[in-house]
């Protein structure tokens, strides 16, 4: 298929979105019980701006509406970029070889390029780890937050995350530690800034993993839940998923037994995943708890209402899932579809709906509590790392390695179009959308 460009590299072509429609494909499985939301009407479109950014071959590249070309903003090791949420800064990591060793910052008008910390101010000293850098995300306009991790400084087994928590500035060029290691760990900021909670995994029969609230400056909060840590039957710790709502009011959070990765022994009921609500102003709640499998733990939409999960059917050999969509307490849970392990996907929610990915790798579905799911983009073509940038526009390539495609899809006008071709490495990219 032919699919319209926004840009290519060559002279720029006209961008022409034909109007397609989106099948309605009928789901064979019943969701007798579960509550249903009737799905909105399209709204009138919005005159908005994509601003995208993407590597090719080492260097990052930035397109946003409006503009004929793409441009280069920097060269040279650029591993992964995540653009601030007004679209001002793109901030990415560096490093050879695809070691994160480095963070930097530019304008998204492609000048004042800086280095954030370098290995040099993660590594005062020499020893037998150098710390890299880990989990990234935006706070605000200008403050990135940060925790690092721990690699061997040569080839053997050691290190894994530090548990830590560091904060840049785009306007100041700084970086400071918050928390040392062990005192941060994984984190999700709230959605006004207000808030940074963080989780701990413990140790498998050692020690308790906790969740806990700190301010942007990394003073303690609200200690919010202990939980006996989660064994992962591997060197690797288990930390749970923090889903904020969207009015920051609360997180949501899914703590499986300890022993969930472990098949259950004949005639033993399926271990339980307990659903948690975690109050910003303090406290935790537990909602209820579901059979979800280990590789499939429950996942809420914005507003909480709706939850999904994967579940496991028949023997564990079988290898066989099916996917669970349920009130946002685990309650009136009905199957979507089922699928094999490793072809059937946890979700991914978007203010609009739903995601999942099932039978050959890259065949995406697109669904919504109250209606039958629909092929994304449209029937035949293929989607990974899709990214939603706003309720009704996705960002993701067209194969799982270059060379690639990066579209876009708006269900306004749900012909995809082709942003960019990639010739050369992963997919590394992100988009916003701004007014």
């Amino acid at each position: 298929m032919n699919l319209p460009r926004l840009f290519i590299p060559r002279p720029a072509l006209m961008l022409r979105l034909l109007p397609a429609c989106l099948a309605l494909v009928a789901c064979n499985l019943s969701a007798g019980g579960l509550p249903t939301t009737p799905l909105p009407a399209t709204p009138p479109p919005i005159e908005s701006r994509l601003i995208a950014v993407w590597v090719d071959g080492g260097s990052l590249f930035i397109w946003r509406t409006g503009e004929e070309y793409p441009r280069r903003i920097a060269s040279g090791a650029v591993i992964d970029p995540i653009l601030s949420p007004d679209g001002a800064y793109v901030a990415y990591t560096r490093g050879p070889g695809g070691h994160p060793l480095s963070l930097w910052v530019a304008d998204t008008d492609g000048v004042a390029e800086r280095e954030l910390i370098g290995t040099r101010a993660l590594n005062p000293e020499s020893g037998d780890f150098v710390r890299q850098i880990g989990q990234v995300a935006w706070l605000d306009g200008h403050t990135l937050l940060f925790n690092t991790a721990l690699a061997p400084a040569l080839p053997g087994p050691g290190g894994g995350k530090a548990d830590d928590l560091w904060a840049a500035d785009a306007h100041t060029s700084s970086a400071a530690r918050l928390l040392s290691d062990g005192a941060g760990g994984d984190f999700a900021p709230s959605p006004d800034g207000t808030l940074i909670a963080l989780a701990t995994p413990g140790r498998y029969e050692a020690a308790d993993g906790h969740i806990r609230l700190v301010d942007p400056a990394g003073t303690p909060v609200a200690g919010l839940l202990d939980f006996p840590a989660v064994s992962t039957a591997s060197e690797y710790a288990f930390y749970p998923a923090l889903d904020w709502l969207a009015d920051s009011s609360a997180l949501l959070t899914a703590i499986p037994d300890p022993d969930l990765i472990y098949p259950a022994a004949p005639g033993e009921a399926p271990r339980q995943a307990v659903l948690w609500r975690l109050d910003a102003a303090g406290g935790a709640s537990s909602m209820g708890s579901v059979p979800a499998a280990f590789f499939g733990l429950p996942r809420w939409s914005p507003d909480g209402r709706w939850l999904t999960y994967l579940e496991q059917i028949g023997a564990p050999e079988e290898n066989a899932l099916r996917l669970m969509l349920a009130a946002g307490d685990g309650s009136a849970a009905a199957a979507v579809v089922t699928g094999l392990a490793g072809a059937l996907e946890p979700p991914q929610w978007s203010e609009a709906g739903y995601t999942y990915t099932y039978g050959d790798p890259g065949r995406v579905w697109l669904g919504a509590p109250g209606a039958p799911p629909i092929p994304f983009p449209m029937a035949g073509e293929s989607a990974y790392g899709l990214i939603w940038v706003g309720p009704d526009t996705a960002v993701y390539t067209s194969a799982p390695y270059a060379p690639y495609e990066l579209r876009l899809f708006d269900r306004t006008n749900p012909m995809p179009a082709v942003i960019t071709a990639v010739a050369e490495g992963l997919p590394a990219f992100d988009a916003v959308q701004i007014p």
